[in-house]
């Protein structure tokens, strides 16, 4: 019986001063369309977003250093950019939450490609760990669902919402006033 290679993982992990959060997932395709693929992010033309069911990400200069942004109500800036592999967002003070959220992708020796992106938190609330952390999981999988669709050159489908992630979106929308 052959090993099977794990391709996907998410997870949340408590830290001395927070939360860490981590999804990651190995698509097929080159990382030459990785890097395209990455760069749309929060561009007019984001092929990586999950746009169809989450509210557009925006980025004021796009992924440079300052650009600011955010996706619904969330809103950060960029705090970091390696261009074509990796894109540090700080969230905005005004917001509430203390830290960051970084995505990064790898090319692999066997020609796939890591996507990986991290979530750390400082001291976070309990809306924060109750409603937002439940949705930035779903979204980041419709993102990595995204980037293994667009990679693979298959049709994407999406997974049903979970009652849960109904019920965040409803608490969400109740709190930001939307």
């Amino acid at each position: 019986m052959s090993e099977r290679i794990i391709d996907t993982a998410s997870y949340t992990t408590r830290t001395a001063d927070g939360l860490r959060n981590v999804h990651t997932r190995v698509t097929a395709g080159p990382m030459s369309a990785a890097t395209q693929l990455f760069e749309s992010l929060g561009s007019p033309d984001d092929r990586l977003w999950p746009g169809d069911r989450w509210p557009a990400m925006e980025l004021d200069r796009g992924m440079e250093l300052g650009s600011c942004g955010g996706h619904g109500s969330i809103r950060y800036y960029v705090d970091a950019v390696e261009p074509g592999r990796s894109v540090t967002f700080r969230f905005d003070p005004d917001q509430g939450i203390v830290g960051t959220h970084s995505l990064t992708i790898e090319g692999l020796d066997d020609g796939r490609v890591r996507w990986t992106h991290v979530l750390e938190v400082v001291k976070p609330g309990r809306f924060l760990t109750a409603v937002l952390v439940p949705l930035h999981d779903t979204v980041l999988e419709d993102l990595l669902d995204q980037a293994e669709a667009e990679q693979a050159g298959t049709a994407l489908v999406r997974r049903p919402l979970s009652l849960r992630v109904k019920a965040c979106l409803t608490a969400e929308r109740l709190t930001s006033g939307a």
